[in-house]
């Protein structure tokens, strides 16, 4: 799970450096927010 908070840091940093975030990028970045919140909400259970 590191590892995905990992890439969603990035992947924002790289979307974010010309200070435009294209529909491609907007798209990849919210499939790992999706997986995170999913992972998230697993562990939660399992607590």
């Amino acid at each position: 799970m590191i590892l995905l908070h990992l890439c969603l840091a990035q992947g924002q940093k790289i979307a974010q450096m010309d200070g435009v975030v294209t529909p491609e990028q907007a798209q990849v970045l919210a499939l790992i927010n999706a997986k995170l919140n999913t992972s998230i909400s697993r562990e939660t259970q399992l607590v």
